[in-house]
């Protein structure tokens, strides 16, 4: 849930980390972050370059509504 609350404004997988705390990628970050945009809680802002340098996630509307569920 924190990776999602993070995904309110556009971030990059590196903001991301540092903003958890992180310094390097982990396989646990990778599939959390998989597991979001696949589910459709997070979507890539240059959907049709997943692995460009300038790649950001951003909360969907549907991420939106299970934050606030779980509140």
């Amino acid at each position: 849930m924190r990776m999602l609350r993070l995904c309110g404004q556009p971030r990059s997988a590196p903001e991301l980390l540092t903003a958890m705390g992180q310094r390097t990628r982990s396989a646990g970050f990778t599939r959390a972050l998989r597991l979001l945009v696949d589910g459709g809680f997070v979507r890539y802002t240059i959907p049709e370059k997943h692995r460009s340098k300038g790649q950001r996630y951003i909360i969907t509307e549907k991420g939106r509504r299970l934050l606030e569920v779980t509140k």
